[in-house]
């Protein structure tokens, strides 16, 4: 594989673009962060090319995140780009994720290492459920210790982070979704219900991510009610699909209730150490 330079970079975001679904962190990272910087979430990249157009993409994040989209399934040539590296994760398409972590000896299981199933809608098809009564708004209209506290309980229900971690990370992370202005909190009579929002963003797709509904609002729709309104809301700004993955049957329920279809399966190991990769 060869290693993409700066001035390679509009060809590469072209082709992430067309096989956005499962590239969508990875996508967003490098416009937001770029190649080759030292953010944590700045990537390098490796592609694989057939004459002059690029057949396969490797990128990782300066954190040590691998993202594999190699449907030519040359996973020596990936394992070569990888061996001797710190690795703290892996996220994509599971079979690829899974063929990735075989040939670096990476497949002991991981602090996180879940596989869900992956979904897309064209929001023009969206099922809209009865919205009478709700409004959805930024967080800044719910309490930030409210919002922290759904989204501590998040962290440890879904992305199982140790409870003594969830709390400082949930601040964080409730701090930067105000700052991007990437979720939003439904109100229904006044109380604040839901938190939906999207984890990764183009001008035309969005990756929805951090859904969150409190046990005591739980099997009333209103995580599909805020859902659906954050996608009405997004598509006055052009967005035309959406992307997820589901981490339970439930969530599945759900989306498939709005009209979202599934695509696949999406797999995400993080360790809790960066592991060496092997050839």
């Amino acid at each position: 594989m060869i290693r993409v330079e700066s001035g390679d970079r509009d060809a590469l975001i072209a082709f992430m673009s067309a096989n956005a679904p499962f590239l969508m962190f990875p996508l967003t990272n490098m416009i937001r962060y770029g190649l080759d910087g030292k953010h944590p979430r700045a990537m390098k990249a490796w592609v694989a090319k057939d004459g002059a157009e690029i057949t396969d993409v490797l990128t990782i994040s300066a954190e040590g995140i691998v993202f594999p989209w190699c449907p030519s399934g040359d996973w020596a040539a990936v394992a070569d780009v990888l061996k001797g590296r710190q690795i703290k994760g892996f996220i994509g398409e599971k079979d690829q994720v899974t063929a990735l972590r075989r040939v670096t000896g990476l497949t002991r299981q991981a602090a996180l290492d879940v596989i869900e199933p992956s979904f897309a809608l064209m929001i023009a098809d969206l099922m809209m459920p009865n919205i009478h009564g709700f409004t959805l708004h930024p967080l800044t209209a719910a309490p930030f210790d409210l919002l922290v506290h759904w989204r501590a309980n998040y962290q440890v229900e879904t992305l199982a982070t140790p409870v003594d971690q969830a709390q400082s990370r949930a601040a964080r992370e409730i701090k930067a979704y105000i700052q991007a202005n990437s979720h939003r909190v439904l109100v229904h009579d006044g109380t604040p219900v839901a938190m939906t929002g999207f984890n990764a963003q183009m001008p035309d797709i969005v990756q929805i991510g951090g859904v969150y509904t409190p046990p005591e609002w739980r099997s009333r729709g209103f995580a599909r009610v805020a859902l659906a309104m954050h996608l009405m809301e997004t598509s006055l700004d052009g967005v035309t699909k959406a992307v997820l993955s589901a981490a339970n049957d439930a969530a599945a329920r759900a989306y498939a209730a709005l009209g979202f279809e599934r695509t696949g399966s999406f797999a995400v190991a993080l360790y809790e150490e960066t592991q060496v990769a092997h050839g």
